[in-house]
């Protein structure tokens, strides 16, 4: 009987909070306490308490946010287009696409994005670059893992190539392929096409002969007020790392404040005899 008594006590007191909730004025609901709480997890709560506050939060709040990330969680396509859609002014979009499609992305992807990553895109195909170079042309940063789906790497490159030719504004760029039978040529000739303004370049895999066609190709120049690359943070997964490719990387990209390689021969070296 006492728990009983408490239980129903507490479902008064939040019927009665929720009446308060609902008497608000709805500015006061907006600027004292939803925008003050601007992650999408707690909103969504906020959302389910009353009616007043679902209403706010879909009308008032989440249309003007302009960041969005969800990659800790995996949702589909249904989902993502029920959650986006709500929003009007995103700029910034982090996905977890391990579920999703090319065509799942194509209705959010806007002039006004200028920051993506995609992770863990599993289903997704290098056309997605494609998509993304024709519908974001002032990009500022994008990341993109895909997995390996043994495509021709001659059609990675040429999706790879219309993007960055597109995306002119690009500063920060992030390409990986995760697999085990990875062609590490896919990005060969990837210089010919980046924009100058990259200053953040990361790409896995690559082979080491192209690594230092892309580090003379950069050349960056001393002087920033150049016409040059102006190069400043450099990653490489590579086939192997030699003398010449360090002294490329020294020769050519003088600008660089971070350097990272990380080599994964497809042969054991040799141990030298004694």
């Amino acid at each position: 009987m006492f728990f009983d008594r408490l239980f129903l006590e507490r479902e008064e007191d939040r019927e009665i909070e929720v009446e308060m909730m609902d008497g608000l004025p709805s500015c006061l609901i907006n600027e004292e306490i939803l925008w003050k709480m601007l992650d999408l997890q707690t909103l969504c709560t906020v959302a389910c308490v009353s009616k007043s506050l679902r209403f706010s939060v879909d009308t008032e709040v989440l249309p003007y946010l302009d960041s969005l990330d969800l990659s800790i969680v995996s949702i589909d396509e249904h989902a993502l287009y029920h959650i986006l859609s709500r929003f009007k002014s995103l700029n910034t979009l982090t996905l977890n696409c391990q579920r999703l499609y090319g065509s799942s992305l194509l209705p959010f992807l806007a002039p006004q994005i200028q920051q993506l990553n995609l992770f863990s895109c599993s289903l997704l195909s290098s056309s997605v670059l494609n998509s993304i170079g024709a519908n974001c042309p002032f990009l500022r940063v994008l990341a993109v893992e895909f997995a390996d789906h043994g495509s021709p790497p001659i059609l990675f490159r040429k999706n790879v190539a219309y993007m960055l030719n597109k995306c002119q504004y690009l500063e920060r760029l992030s390409l990986k392929i995760k697999g085990t039978e990875v062609d590490a040529s896919a990005f060969q000739s990837i210089e010919f096409s980046l924009p100058r303004s990259i200053k953040f370049l990361k790409l896995k895999p690559m082979l080491e002969n192209n690594a230092i066609h892309l580090a003379n190709r950069l050349s960056v120049s001393k002087s920033p007020s150049s016409s040059g690359f102006v190069l400043q943070f450099l990653s490489l997964l590579l086939d192997v790392i030699t003398d010449r490719l360090l002294v490329a990387i020294a020769n050519s990209l003088p600008l660089l404040v971070e350097l990272h390689l990380e080599d994964r021969p497809d042969k054991e070296p040799l141990l030298a005899s004694i």
